[in-house]
C-alpha cells in the first residue's frame, strides 16, 4: 500500500513514529526502513513529527533513533522548551538550504527567551542523564504493566510503547478509568476509546510508577465489578 501510494508527484512522507492521539502504536521497523528507501528512490522528503515524541521522551532524543533511519526533516516543540513556548524545524544541509530567509517556519521558534530556554532544558537533561533514565523507568513501567495484565485476566489486551510513551490497550472502553483513577489522585488520559495513554513526567520515580499501577489495578476493578 506504501509503495502503491507513491507517484511522480510524491513530494514527502510525514510520519509519527508513535501515534500520540492515534491509540500508541508504535511503527514497525520494516515500515520505517520501507519509507526512508521509497523517499530516496523518488527523491521525496522523509519527515518525522517528533513533537510528542521527541527530546528523551522514547529512551532516545528522538523516536526514529530507535530505528536505523535519516529523516530529511524532524519537527520538535513541546518538551523542547519544557513548557516554555517553542518549535523548531530541524533538517539535513540540503534540505536546509531550500528554506529561504523571510519563509515561516514555525510560529513560536527563533525569539531569544524561548532558546535561551530550551539550551537550558537540554543542558540540564544532558547533565541528568534524562535520556538514559527514560529508557530505563519506560522498560520498568512497561514490565509493571504486563505483570498487571496478566493478573487481571484479559482487561488488559496490549502494553506498547518507547521509553516513558505507553499505551494500555484495554478490553472495554477506558472513559470511566480516567475518572476513577482522578478519585485516587492521579490524572491519565484516554485515547481511541479503550487505550490509556500514559506520558508521565521524565523525572517520575519507581515509587511513583509503583502507584500508578497500583491504582489503575483498583480502577480497572472498580469499573469491571460496576459493569459486571
Amino acid at each position: 500500500a506504501l509503495e502503491e501510494a507513491f507517484d511522480e508527484n510524491t513530494t514527502g512522507v510525514i510520519r509519527e513514529v508513535i501515534q500520540g492521539s492515534g491509540g500508541h502504536h508504535v511503527a514497525e521497523h520494516d515500515f520505517m526502513k520501507a519509507i526512508e528507501h521509497l523517499c530516496n528512490t523518488h527523491d521525496a522528503a522523509f519527515i518525522v513529527d517528533e513533537v510528542q515524541t521527541g527530546v528523551a521522551r522514547t529512551g532516545e532524543w528522538f523516536s526514529y533513533q530507535h530505528f536505523d533511519v535519516q529523516p530529511d526533516i524532524v519537527a520538535s516543540a513541546k518538551a523542547l522548551g519544557n513548557g516554555f513556548p517553542i518549535g523548531a524545524v530541524l533538517a539535513r544541509e540540503e534540505v536546509a538550504a531550500a528554506m529561504d530567509t523571510g519563509m515561516h517556519g514555525s510560529t513560536f521558534g527563533g525569539n531569544p527567551v524561548a532558546c535561551v530556554a530550551a539550551l537550558a532544558v537540554l543542558e540540564e537533561m544532558e547533565k541528568q542523564l534524562i535520556v538514559q533514565q527514560a529508557a530505563e523507568k519506560g522498560a520498568y513501567f512497561q514490565q509493571k504493566l504486563r505483570e498487571l495484565a496478566d493478573k487481571l485476566d484479559g482487561a488488559i489486551k496490549d502494553v506498547r510503547g518507547l521509553g516513558l510513551m505507553i499505551g494500555v490497550e484495554l478490553s472495554f472502553g477506558c472513559g470511566e478509568i480516567v475518572h476513577e483513577m482522578l478519585d485516587r489522585g492521579i490524572i491519565t488520559n484516554c485515547t481511541k476509546g479503550n487505550v490509556i495513554r500514559i506520558v508521565p513526567p521524565l523525572i517520575i520515580t519507581a515509587e511513583e510508577i509503583d502507584r500508578y499501577v497500583e491504582k489503575l489495578e483498583e480502577s480497572i476493578n472498580a469499573v469491571r465489578k460496576v459493569e459486571a
